[in-house]
């Protein structure tokens, strides 16, 4: 399997993936996450507008 380069992140498909660089933390990946989660999950005040 080829993996892409780390700070890739690949959230087009039903599922994500993204590596980053620099150790064991979730933290720098939370902004790929929310893009993903963003197309699955509305905000009842989003669509209130």
């Amino acid at each position: 399997m080829i993996l892409p380069p780390p700070e890739t992140a690949l959230t087009g498909g039903a599922l994500a993936f993204r590596q980053h660089k620099g150790g064991h933390s979730d933290i720098p990946n939370w902004p790929a996450f929310l893009d993903l989660a963003a197309r699955y999950f509305h905000s009842p005040v989003a669509k209130a507008k």
